[in-house]
């Protein structure tokens, strides 16, 4: 029997390598835990990893199809990255495809996004609860139709037990990998329509400063100026996406920016700042500290 991958990462590790200390997937990483306030070092391998997050149970398919699937696509991307990272020019029309489906995949297949996504969708599920028991013609009219469907189903469930049911919340909402990825992939072709109506620009670190990278690796802020909640359709806002530690892509839905850019540190400090502010725990570096950005100007900080 073939063996089944159990650990899925959900940031790949040849982009993690960007940021170790050799650029490679054996080289090491700088982890900054914000949760627990530690930092320690370690390789790609036992990062940004979760056990069966990709799992499926389909008949006809192995548990791990979704995640041998996307490896190949992964790892063209990380090659695109690479060749942007190397040449320090702005990608090819392929290349700069495989980047952006690279960022939609990371920002929908993601524990962070998985949560609100599921937690959005309990919300739903909890208020059409509600709103089959606001009255006991809501609920008898239901009860028929079900009864209708499934000439098994007893339906012998009163009116008032079933909302007592409901109201003190006695039940668990529990949504299966099948149902959760298919709603991811549909977010992800969204995404990638709307991560195309921007204008991207590569930016290059100076050689004394490098970009860090997060296990939630974007930040989605309004531009300079403008005010308002930032979305992915939002004008006026910057989306900022590290690919490496010398390269960072940043897609402008508003003013263009040239296509490549050899910023200064201090604009490395405020990407920086950006990146690690959207984190979902942990940030990864290439080195023991990184440029941020506080009130008083640039800082450094130490993992």
């Amino acid at each position: 029997m073939p063996t089944v991958a159990r650990r899925h990462h959900f940031l790949p590790q040849g982009y993690l390598a960007g940021f170790t200390d050799s650029g490679r997937k054996d080289g090491m990483l700088h982890v900054l835990d914000l949760q627990e306030s530690r930092s320690f070092r370690t390789s790609p391998l036992n990062v940004a990893v979760e056990k069966d997050f990709k799992r499926i149970d389909i008949e006809g398919l192995p548990p791990d199809a979704i995640e041998n699937a996307l490896a190949p696509i992964e790892d063209r991307a990380i090659q695109a990255i690479r060749r942007v990272t190397e040449s320090r020019e702005f990608p090819s029309d392929e290349d700069h495809n495989l980047i952006l489906n690279l960022l939609s995949l990371v920002i929908v297949q993601n524990p962070k996004s998985r949560r609100n996504l599921n937690s959005a969708r309990t919300r739903v599920a909890d208020e059409k609860l509600k709103w089959l028991v606001a009255s006991q013609a809501n609920w008898e009219h239901h009860l028929s139709l079900a009864q209708q469907t499934d000439e098994e189903f007893k339906g012998d469930v009163s009116y008032e037990r079933a909302r007592q049911f409901v109201e003190g919340r006695h039940y668990i909402i529990d949504f299966g990998n099948e149902g959760t990825l298919r709603e991811e992939f549909r977010a992800h072709d969204e995404l990638l329509t709307a991560l195309g109506k921007r204008t991207w620009t590569v930016l290059i670190a100076p050689e004394d400063s490098s970009f860090i990278t997060s296990d939630y690796p974007f930040s989605l802020v309004m531009e300079h100026g403008f005010h308002g909640h930032p979305s992915f359709l939002t004008q006026n806002t910057e989306l900022f996406f590290p690919i490496s530690k010398k390269a960072g892509f940043i897609g402008i839905l508003g003013t263009p920016l040239k296509p490549v850019i050899n910023v200064r540190a201090d604009v490395v400090a405020r990407m920086n700042t950006r990146v690690s502010r959207q984190a979902d725990r942990r940030l990864f570096l290439a080195e023991d500290n990184f440029l941020a950005y506080g009130r008083g100007g640039v800082v450094t900080v130490r993992a």
